[in-house]
């Protein structure tokens, strides 16, 4: 996709997991109504049913590739390749489409080529495939299951463990995800960090592209999905485990991180 000086294209709600991948130039992308840079290193995979505006740089519009990826599609229901960019869309909203655990969370997930360069070709490689013409369908679910696998593989390394992150940062993630469930404020995650809340969160802005808390609450969500699947426990008593006192606020956050309630999570992963 090439931006033009000026251009300023958008959608309402679109009912894929987009993968764009920067190439050259520069602008930014309002997500869900949140800008982001984005530069040619970066790779970012939106959430399913975003709202999405692009702001090439006047001077240097960027170029990026872009797929679309529906990560569940029922087996009994014939293949559109087709993506509702319009909540009246035909296929807008149909139960036979939606969105499924890839790894990587049900929000906005950035990172870069450096780190996942397999992913920035696949990316690039269903882009040119597209670019000749619409693929036929098992070409097109052929190409799904590389990039979802590839996703599905991206967080073996984990960030705590990411030498590239600076080192205080890194023992900040590694202090969170040893005891989510304890209570944690941004004073906490400073004071580990051994500097000031405005350096922490300078810090996860720029190499987590995102606030402290919202990491935490995160990972917190990682922990109950676990739970879920793995013990009986109620839903009230994982939340607390998990440091989410509130049992409505847990099952708000889970269902906005996960696209489900937690119910219906144990009922889709954990099995018979």
């Amino acid at each position: 996709m090439q931006a033009h000086p000026g251009d300023h294209s958008g959608y309402p709600r679109v009912e894929s997991r987009m993968l764009l991948a920067g190439h050259s130039g520069r602008g930014r992308v309002v997500i869900n109504g949140t800008e982001h840079e984005l530069r040619p290193d970066m790779i970012m995979v939106l959430p399913w049913g975003h709202r999405v505006a692009y702001r090439p740089d006047p001077a240097d519009p960027y170029l990026v590739y872009g797929a679309h990826l529906i990560p569940w599609h029922a087996a009994d229901q014939p293949v559109e390749l087709a993506v509702p960019h319009h909540p009246d869309h035909p296929l807008a909203g149909v139960g036979w489409r939606s969105d499924a655990e890839l790894g990587i969370g049900g929000e906005l997930w950035v990172t870069d080529e450096t780190s996942h360069p397999t992913l920035k070709t696949l990316i690039k490689l269903i882009a040119q495939v597209w670019d000749r013409g619409t693929p036929d369908v098992e070409t097109a679910r052929a190409l799904g299951v590389l990039v979802t696998g590839e996703l599905r593989a991206a967080d073996q390394i984990l960030p705590q463990n990411d030498r590239r992150l600076p080192l205080r940062l890194r023992r900040v993630l590694t202090w969170v995800t040893a005891e989510p469930g304890r209570s944690i404020t941004v004073a906490d995650l400073a004071a580990v960090a051994d500097c000031s809340t405005a350096t922490l969160t300078r810090l996860f802005r720029r190499h987590l592209d995102t606030s402290p808390l919202a990491w935490v609450l995160r990972v917190r969500i990682d922990a109950a999905k676990e739970l879920i699947i793995t013990t009986s426990l109620p839903m009230a008593q994982i939340a607390r485990r998990v440091g989410i006192s509130d049992a409505y606020y847990f099952s708000r956050q889970f269902r906005r991180h996960t696209g489900e309630s937690p119910s219906a999570w144990r009922r889709r992963w954990a099995g018979p």
